[in-house]
């Protein structure tokens, strides 16, 4: 997640755009052809842009690979809490389709609560076990969170919930009418 520095100035202002890196650069700093991005399988990445900017990083918030970070939503009021920190969806991973990292198999399928000053953020919704609800128990649960809100007046936060989509190695099969809209109000 980034501080986009100039998002506040008037549009055709800015002489010079940031350059947040890509495809060169990744989240961490380093070039995607640094030994720590090799891929354990295909081709490495070669630089693309021959002479490029400077890096406008880092960013404000850094998830592990395979998270997938979808919409996301500010906390408007004092009526749900959290007021100003940002709720983000992680769809979650497609492995072992795109990656064959162990590690990659429990990530994302949450949201998240972040405060972008500090750059600290905690799950805020998500299973008992970091997973999709129909891979432990094919009963109700969180899948992929994919997109959240905040209600006009700040007191509930709406999750939509894409539902359930099984992944093997060779493919993603998403099954229709299995997702939910979650609504979520403070605890009297």
């Amino acid at each position: 997640i980034w501080h986009i520095r100039n998002a506040s100035q008037p549009y055709g202002s800015i002489e010079t755009p940031d350059w947040y890196g890509f495809p060169d650069i990744c989240k961490d700093g380093l070039p995607a052809w640094d030994k720590k991005h090799l891929p354990n399988r295909g081709i490495p990445a070669e630089p693309l842009i021959e002479d490029p900017p400077p890096w406008a990083g880092p960013a404000a918030f850094l998830e592990k690979p395979h998270s997938s970070m979808a919409k996301m939503d500010f906390s408007p009021s004092d009526a749900f809490g959290f007021r100003g920190e940002l709720f983000a969806c992680e769809w979650g991973t497609m492995a072992p389709l795109n990656t064959n990292r162990t590690e990659a198999l429990d990530r994302g399928f949450k949201v998240i609560r972040l405060n972008t000053t500090t750059g600290q953020a905690e799950t805020f919704l998500q299973n008992k076990q970091p997973a999709p609800a129909s891979y432990w128990t094919g009963s109700g649960g969180i899948e992929r969170p994919v997109s959240c809100r905040f209600s006009p007046d700040g007191s509930e936060l709406y999750v939509l919930d894409f539902g359930v989509a099984a992944v093997n190695e060779n493919a993603m099969v998403a099954y229709g009418h299995t997702g939910v809209l979650w609504r979520i109000t403070r605890a009297q």
